[in-house]
């Protein structure tokens, strides 16, 4: 039998008939009696009167152990003094639900999936679905839901201290299988978990807020008093309009987190949640978010820009395919003042993720409440993602202050997109313990913001800058280069970000090669040449390799920085004959250590003038940069 026939009523299990010799017998017995005759539907038998435990006028005796029948489903009659009981009827016999084959139906429990969301009217199914799940994990089988809308009005607990097997849910499908939680009390929990409660399982089944942004769907607690709580599934779920989605809570601090682990989604759906997913617990490592959607389209999201993962403590997660659709974040980090909540060993990871990134941003958030001198860092790492903006001006992609290892390869987005990398004041080494990566990115821009106070700095002093170290490796299609305002200026280009870590600095190099044999400014005395450094590469060595060729011309060489409109000579070389020349890059009147720290006044473009001679000079141009 397949679950859809299952669905729709539980056959009769074939038991043997035979007479009781127990009144106190109890649904695990196998001595069972069938009582001739059933009834059409459960709210029929819980309605009857004509069966009782004793003799009376217009009352038949029933007996602990015998059997009923009801729409299709199996009841064992308890015995009289029972207190455990999963249904009553009106004539006060008590009866357990017998399984099907494919565990528990909620109906035989007397609910009645009634509920009309366009009136607001339907059966309170609380209780009934409650007593069903009771039953299915003492047995450590299925509670199947009918594709229908049930009416829910309290927490549902899974499981409490006296049901410790999995906590399974089975729908329909999640269009026909709908939960709607009628609930007015701010984050209240629709399903809540701990004390070990572990292996439970969602399927085919939608969950709703019938105030939207009011409750919480799911919560679980794993703490070192009350157990781990682990290994759950979710297939096929829809949580619609909570204010909290599914959450993962720990202790008090992170040394009473309990492991919530392996926890997998697969193909299902956040929709219009103000938090969809957040994670408390430092514990809750190596959740797979396989093919998960959250799509935010109200209104109040555009003003509100509700996240949708929410880390409170670091974890290790990874989100694979799926699209994530709104104006907050797709990603928001906070770090705490408590240290190791964010340990160097968590990770969130993304990868074949399509956003449409609606607003301006930012998108993935370093959230600016953070405590950066806290022994915090996070590492994120977002690959093959395709990024749709709907602002044409410059929308922020991510921001970031210090303590962060950010990593995106393969990022493509319509639009520019900006990484922001915020420098911060007076905390030494905690902002420069990082390093942002873009490796093959299209329209993406990396930018240091010194302008603006965040992560608990003030205004930032020129001399005390710090910013987390990036390397940027962009990738574009079309032409390696173009001239803009007179200016030759990558568009592939390689950069590195250079912010006072040796460890991490890579010296590279820009080189210029004449195209002819006539060399640089033939025919010209002066001759100039204007090329913009990659964005913030901090340059440190002017070098020239001179061909023999042309060794008796007299040449200079000059190495200017362009500043506001100003031309400020930084190096000069007047190379002798052929061979290798090389000087230092130094400052004139403003030191050049502030040109290059602040990144505002200067913005990497440079002018080489060649003098001395009307012959070109042929050999390579070259300026080393960090």
């Amino acid at each position: 039998m397949d679950r859809r026939q299952f669905l729709t009523a539980a056959p009769a299990l074939g038991l043997a008939t035979s007479t009781p010799t127990d009144q106190d017998a109890s649904p695990r017995d196998t001595i069972t009696k069938t009582i001739p005759s059933g009834f059409a539907t459960v709210s029929a038998c819980l309605a009857d009167t004509t069966l009782g435990y004793s003799d009376g006028v217009g009352t038949t005796q029933i007996h602990g152990g015998e059997t009923v029948h009801a729409q299709g489903f199996r009841y064992q009659v308890a015995a009289s003094t029972a207190s455990d009981e999963h249904i009553r009827t009106a004539g006060g016999v008590k009866l357990y639900v017998l399984p099907g084959d494919g565990g528990f139906n909620v109906l035989a429990f007397g609910a009645a999936g009634d509920y009309n969301n366009f009136t607001g009217i339907g059966t309170d199914d609380t209780l009934p679905i409650q007593t069903a799940f009771k039953a299915a994990m003492t047995l450590g089988l299925p509670v199947h839901l009918p594709g229908r809308q049930y009416r829910v009005t309290d927490t549902i607990s899974m499981p409490d201290a006296n049901y410790k097997l999995a906590f399974k849910l089975i729908g329909e499908s999640g269009n026909s299988t709908r939960i709607w939680f009628d609930n007015v009390v701010t984050q209240k929990n629709m399903f809540f978990g701990d004390l070990s409660a572990n292996y439970v399982h969602f399927e085919d089944i939608e969950i709703l807020d019938k105030t939207p942004g009011t409750s919480r769907a799911i919560q679980f607690v794993g703490t070192t008093s009350g157990g781990p709580a682990w290994k759950h599934f979710f297939k096929g779920v829809r949580v619609v309009g909570f204010r909290e989605g599914v959450r993962f809570d720990g202790g008090a601090t992170i040394v009473t987190d309990a492991y919530q682990s392996e926890v997998m989604f697969l193909h299902s759906k956040f929709r219009n949640c103000r938090k969809s997913l957040i994670y408390n617990n430092i514990q809750a490592v190596n959740h797979q978010l396989i093919g998960l959607d959250i799509e935010n389209d109200d209104a109040a999201d555009a003003t509100e820009k509700w996240p949708m993962i929410v880390f409170d403590r670091g974890t290790f997660i990874n989100h694979v395919g799926g699209s994530v659709i709104g104006y907050g974040p797709y990603v928001s980090f906070t770090y705490p003042a408590v240290g190791g909540a964010f340990q160097v060993t968590g990770q969130f990871a993304s990868r074949g993720v399509r956003m449409e990134a609606r607003g301006d941003g930012p998108f993935i958030d370093h959230n600016t409440a953070s405590v950066l001198a806290a022994s915090n860092a996070f590492r994120l790492h977002f690959e093959d993602m395709g990024v749709m903006g709907s602002r044409s001006k410059a929308p922020v992609l991510a921001r970031f202050g210090g303590r962060v290892y950010a990593r995106f390869d393969n990022v493509h987005t319509n639009v520019p997109m900006d990484v922001l990398a915020y420098m911060t004041a007076n905390l030494g080494a905690n902002s420069e313990n990082g390093k942002i990566e873009l490796n093959r990115c299209r329209s993406l821009n990396y930018k240091r913001v010194a302008d603006q106070a965040a992560y608990g700095s003030g205004a930032v002093p020129a001399s005390d800058r710090r910013a987390i170290p990036a390397e940027i490796s962009m990738q574009q299609e079309g032409v390696a280069g173009a001239v803009i305002d007179g200016y030759y200026q990558l568009t592939a280009d390689r950069k590195t970000i250079y912010s006072g870590n040796w460890q991490v600095a890579e010296l590279k190099t820009l080189t210029w090669a004449p195209n002819d044999d006539s060399g640089f400014g033939s025919g010209s005395d002066p001759a100039a040449l204007k090329v913009v450094l990659p964005h913030y590469a901090r340059p440190c060595k002017f070098r020239l390799l001179r061909n023999r060729v042309n060794a008796a011309p007299t040449f200079v060489l000059d190495l200017f920085f362009v500043v506001a409109g100003k031309d400020i000579l930084v190096a000069t070389i007047a190379p002798t004959d052929g061979g290798h020349f090389e000087a230092d890059v130094r400052g004139a009147l403003k030191p050049l250590a502030s040109w290059i720290a602040d990144g505002l006044d200067w913005d990497g473009k440079m002018k080489i003038v060649k003098s001395g001679s009307r012959d070109g000079f042929v050999g390579l141009i070259m300026i080393d940069y960090m």
